[in-house]
């Protein structure tokens, strides 16, 4: 029988075992590919504008089913992008994902003072309760929040319509916001600290912002913040996601108002160049890519696995064709 001398011996050895490294290699860039292409289609990401239709509407918002309502300056009433008119005055709508509107009006009763009202349940307040500059907000079981004065406490707190003041600490509290989870948030300013704080979640950490402009189901916010540039200083209004950050990075265009839904989907009024009287909605989506560069890697990954292994068959009927002869 004839013997293997230990030469070829070693050398089958290390082709037969870099055969088998190559195979693993291969596999190894596979596997590596298909986590990378995971992770960035998990992290990566852009966001997606579209400028509306809707022209000079003012304090837009947007619930989960795409409604945006809003209104027009100079007691030309609230709207809605589904149901048109809804009010003949009124400022500053919000929007219930049951389609209810609150908005702000003024009464005789009141000495023409601000209050709140529904397009389902007509007028919630009396007395004057709110100012024309005051942030309210609405979920869908009718639950109202708006900023109040405490007397128990000496500062503004946050008061509900259903549960009453749901704040109660020795801060001011502004911006204040409701989900249909029942969960508010509001801008909270003690001595010379501010943040943003939640009722289920406590102080909110910095990518919350500070003064928000609304809160969703899932918890995400879309806030007011400031952008710096090195000929203006720090410039605001801009909008910023709690989850992807700032939508607009360009100090010099700005955002007004804002809304997010359970989509993300965030929208704002602005002009529509810098210092125009035309207006428009826009609206913004979070998109990420499909990772499709590192699939073809993926998938050429596997033909080079397809190919070693070929490679390695042929390799192995040859010699042993050369030893039967």
């Amino acid at each position: 029988m004839d013997s293997i001398h230990p030469s070829r011996y070693s050398m089958l050895s290390l082709k037969l075992r870099s055969s088998a490294l190559s195979q693993i290699s291969s596999l190894f860039v596979v596997f590596f590919l298909m986590a990378a292409g995971n992770r960035v289609s998990a992290a990566d990401g852009h966001w997606s504008i579209t400028q509306t239709s809707i022209q000079n509407a003012l304090g837009v918002q947007i619930n989960n089913s795409g409604e945006m309502v809003w209104f027009l300056n100079a007691g030309g009433g609230i709207y809605s992008s589904v149901r048109g008119k809804l009010a003949d005055s009124g400022l500053f709508p919000t929007l219930a994902n049951s389609g209810e509107v609150v908005y702000a009006d003024t009464f005789p009763d009141s000495g023409f003072n601000w209050d709140l009202v529904s397009t389902t349940r007509g007028r919630l307040t009396f007395g004057g309760a709110i100012t024309p500059d005051s942030v309210y907000d609405v979920n869908s079981s009718g639950e109202v929040v708006y900023i109040k004065s405490d007397p128990a406490t000496g500062h503004r707190q946050v008061y509900s319509t259903v549960r009453g003041f749901v704040t109660s600490d020795a801060a001011d509290h502004y911006f204040p916001h409701i989900n249909d989870n029942g969960e508010v948030v509001s801008y909270e300013i003690f001595g010379g600290a501010s943040h943003t704080v939640s009722t289920t979640r406590g102080v909110l950490p910095a990518n919350y912002g500070f003064g928000p402009l609304d809160l969703n189901n899932h918890g995400d916010i879309c806030f007011n913040g400031n952008l710096y540039s090195p000929v203006s200083g720090y410039t605001s209004p801009h909008i910023f996601s709690s989850a992807h950050g700032v939508i607009i990075d360009n100090p010099d265009l700005y955002q007004w108002d804002g809304g997010i839904n359970d989509a993300g989907v965030i929208v704002w009024d602005a002009p529509v160049t810098p210092g125009s009287s035309t207006w428009y909605v826009y609206q913004a989506q979070w998109v990420v890519p499909e990772p499709s560069a590192l699939s073809l890697l993926c998938l050429g990954g596997l033909a080079t696995l397809y190919r070693d292994k070929r490679a390695a068959t042929k390799e192995k009927r040859r010699t042993r064709g050369n030893r039967t002869s």
